[in-house]
């Protein structure tokens, strides 16, 4: 019988007393049952609090208030509910909607407890929502609880930026329409006219980035997303219309520069490769209809927060986690992004002629649901999505619980396209445990790890430690203070290891890293390709949740991940057989200095990806003449 439990929310090491600590937000790896970590508990039983987070959010959608399912009372169109673009519905956790991982952590924590009820909680943390759910559960379980409250973080926010933030979300909401309208006005009507008359009948949808940089300086069109394929089509006289989102990152094209690369791309496509983007179709109009579906939502969403009674999961207030991530998807910024994008699409589906095929980027973001609706609403034929990378475990976009899927009742139901084109076993694998349709998948080849055929290196310039030295490549995190978490726990290792180092960083391209931010570490930074780094050293050393992990991992290179107490593992290679992850800097120490020794094994390809240069899947999903694709 456990008397106290003290949890311990904090940096640090936690009080010592009669009672059993729960680390919150740290690791522990003695054996004993007076210390538990929450976040390796929530590991150990993944599947099942994976599984449990997926069916609250079912059934939250699913919750009848008067009668009526919560998801229906949000039509936007017929057919089509708003529900589905909500962030409660995306459920990012790595980014968007952090609170997912307290959530599910609160579930591990009711999964330990429910063995043995203590007479007492204490909980030590700044979390007031944390505090208030653990509070309610104790009222309800006849146990006494105390919180000692900490003081919060100090934010980081410019005073302009916490002006901003303070104001109400339909502000916010109506100020960023403006901000948009006025950034994107330039790209009105760029290349609208050849789309209107396009005579090819594919279209795809991608991101107006990680385009080649040379390529465009020529006026021609080459994606790493698609690597090949777009050349390939393009020689064998295949027509294909290309819808390109501009999207607002440091590594985006401005508009006024974007609206010439397009007006390039359409001369350099002789009218057989026709190039929009998606704020080409921006006007009076679509603002208006804009406006319209905002104040439309706003009203359908008024007041049914709070009448709300699917609050409590397992015991614990779950709901009052998401009132911010209600309220942001219904009144705030994101429900008006989120308007902007269903209104443009919608815009430019109606004025495409009928297409036979559609191919997007899948990541289940809320404009993907909007993309899809459009599209059969405007009477097109196939759509098939593709996750152009990995798809992680823990990466709750790409999951749902199984009833999503039943097609029974298809009033408002999720859209979907009619396939998924996957690029190897490991996505299929991901997919098909999630419970995805089977018969709705697709094995294609993998197009941005082409060139995992040709980099893979031979004998003479295979490695071992290059004169004791020890050649470490950091590959950086798209969010800063994964990266941030990552360097640090790198900068105290280093301190472990007698051997000289060589690091070389390679940050994400939307994210620098200043290396007087890290004195301790003596790093050189390169933006060179993963591909040509990866080549020259002896351990990749990743953020938790960079897809770049794989690349080396498919190269042979030794992994070590780091791991990131406040967070989940949002790693690919989550679970794969001799990849690392570092929770402490001597841990990391001796892993960096011991995999290294190991040198290469070039077995992680055919695990993940599905490669040939040739592309034959890819061609023959999109009905492409074989006679003339197979010459390229």
């Amino acid at each position: 019988m456990i008397n106290t439990v003290y949890i311990w929310d904090e940096d640090g090491l936690p009080p010592v007393g009669d009672w059993t600590i729960i680390l919150w937000r740290g690791f522990h790896d003695a054996d004993g049952s007076k210390i538990i970590s929450i976040p390796q508990y929530v590991e150990k039983y993944a599947d099942d609090l994976k599984d449990s987070y997926l069916s609250w959010i079912y059934e939250l959608g699913e919750q009848r208030l008067d009668g009526k399912r919560l998801s229906d009372y949000f039509i936007l169109r017929p057919g089509f509910s708003y529900w589905w673009m909500t962030l409660m519905s995306e459920k990012s956790s790595y980014s968007k909607s952090p609170q997912i991982i307290d959530v599910i952590r609160l579930l591990a924590f009711e999964k330990w407890i429910s063995t043995s009820t203590p007479e007492f909680i204490t909980l030590e943390s700044s979390n007031t929502l944390l505090a208030d759910s653990i509070k309610s559960w104790c009222a309800t379980n006849g146990v006494k609880f105390e919180w000692k409250v900490t003081e919060k973080k100090s934010s980081n926010q410019t005073f302009t930026k916490r002006i901003f933030h303070s104001l109400p979300y339909p502000v916010k909401a109506l100020t960023y329409l403006v901000y948009y309208v006025l950034q994107r006005w330039k790209l009105r009507g760029s290349g609208v006219n050849y789309w209107r008359k396009s005579t090819g009948d594919v279209t795809f949808s991608s991101y107006f980035f990680n385009l080649s940089s040379q390529a465009v300086k020529e006026g021609r069109y080459e994606s790493y997303y698609w690597d090949n394929l777009p050349g390939i089509l393009q020689k064998a006289n295949y027509k294909v219309n290309w819808l390109h989102l501009v999207v607002n990152e440091s590594t985006a094209i401005k508009s006024d520069c974007a609206a010439k690369i397009i007006k390039q791309f359409n001369k350099s496509g002789e009218e057989k490769h026709i190039h929009v983007t998606l704020d080409s179709f921006l006007g009076a109009r679509v603002v208006f209809r804009i406006l319209r579906d905002w104040l439309r939502i706003f009203i359908s969403a008024s007041g049914i927060y709070h009448s709300l009674t699917l609050k409590k999961w397992h015991g614990f207030e779950i709901m009052p986690f998401f009132k911010k991530d209600w309220y942001r998807s219904f009144f705030g910024i994101e429900a008006m992004s989120n308007l902007i994008m269903y209104n443009l699409l919608e815009t430019a589906f109606v004025e495409l002629p009928k297409q036979s095929i559609g191919v997007y980027l899948q990541e289940n973001q809320p404009w993907e649901f909007a993309f899809i609706h459009a599209w059969k609403m405007a009477g097109h034929g196939q759509l098939i999505g593709t996750p152009h990378s990995t798809v992680c475990y823990w990466d709750l976009r790409y999951f749902f619980d199984n009833r999503t899927y039943d097609t029974s009742n298809g009033v408002n139901r999720m859209p979907r396209p009619d396939m998924v084109a996957l690029n190897g076993a490991a996505a299929i694998h991901a997919y098909v445990k999630g419970g995805y349709p089977d018969d709705e998948i697709v094995e294609v080849e993998a197009l941005r790890y082409h060139y995992l055929n040709s980099k893979i290196p031979d004998s003479a310039t295979d490695l071992l430690l290059a004169e004791g030295n020890l050649r470490v490549l950091v590959l950086c995190d798209y969010l800063p203070k994964n990266t941030q978490h990552q360097l640090r726990l790198l900068e105290i290792a280093t301190s472990f290891i007698s051997k000289e180092i060589n690091i070389i960083v390679k940050p994400h391209p939307a994210h620098p890293v200043n290396p007087e931010d890290y004195p301790g570490l003596k790093m050189a930074v390169s933006m060179a390709p993963v591909s040509i780094l990866l080549l020259k050293c002896d351990v990749a050393y990743t953020s938790n949740s960079t897809s770049a992990a794989v690349d080396a991992y498919c190269m042979g290179v030794p992994v070590v991940s780091a791991l990131d107490s406040n967070g989940l593992n949002f790693s690919p290679l989550r679970g794969y057989v001799g990849v690392l992850f570092a929770k402490y800097p001597e841990e990391l120490s001796l892993m960096l200095t011991s995999v290294a020794l190991t040198g290469r094994a070039y077995t992680g390809r055919n695990s993940f990806f599905t490669i040939d240069s040739a592309l034959p899947r890819w061609k023959k999903l999109l009905h492409c003449d074989t006679t003339l694709c197979d010459k390229f």
